[in-house]
């Protein structure tokens, strides 16, 4: 957000064009994207999710439409729409049905107390649409998707590294308790194994 302008009845808020779109129509329009491509993108989600919750906000909407591409070379990423996003106070439990089914964490779908780990598990299915082109979990209604997100584990991917499966699995971890934190996502070793972008 660069500027909020105030006109009679109008609120204006006024973003860093993005002139790239989003995430999500690059990788609908050219198809899933190598490892190191994926992984280019996926560590500055994760520098700007971190950034959130170090600032003890819960952004309850991360998906690949909320990254936002910069002009090319560089492709830079913004993460936008904080429309979803909560402070994190450590006296309160967070318990609200909140974000975009296709990247809900369990814990959301059946309204439990959670916290910053429902960005990791976004964050995962990010990851996973960007490597596989596909959701780990899709249905034909909310009911079904929900079912699966709570009931099934998403498919291991053939054709991507082993490393990057097992960082998946970490993130995709239906106990939150169990599920990867930033640091761990951060020192896996799919995410420091390649520094250059291609």
């Amino acid at each position: 957000m660069r500027d909020v302008l105030e006109e009679d009845r109008f609120l204006y808020i006024v973003m860093e064009y993005a002139p790239g779109g989003d995430l999500f129509t690059h990788v609908q329009k050219h198809g899933h994207l190598s490892e190191t491509k994926a992984r280019y993108f996926f560590k500055q989600m994760v520098d700007a999710v971190q950034f959130c919750h170090e600032k003890k906000i819960v952004h309850h909407d991360v998906k690949l439409e909320n990254m936002l591409l910069q002009s090319l070379p560089e492709q830079s990423l913004r993460l936008s729409d904080f429309g979803l996003s909560q402070k994190i106070h450590p006296t309160e439990s967070i318990s609200a049905c909140c974000g975009s089914p296709l990247y809900m964490a369990p814990e959301v779908f059946s309204t439990q107390p959670h916290n910053e780990l429902v960005d990791v598990w976004s964050l995962g299915v990010c990851l996973y649409v960007m490597v596989s082109g596909t959701f780990p979990f899709v249905a034909n209604s909310y009911s079904d998707l929900e079912e699966k997100v709570l009931f099934y584990d998403p498919s291991y991917l053939v054709g991507i590294s082993a490393t990057c499966n097992d960082l998946l699995q970490g993130m995709l971890r239906k106990d939150p308790l169990k599920r990867y934190a930033m640091s761990a996502i951060k020192q896996h070793k799919w995410v420091v194994e390649g520094n250059r972008y291609v």
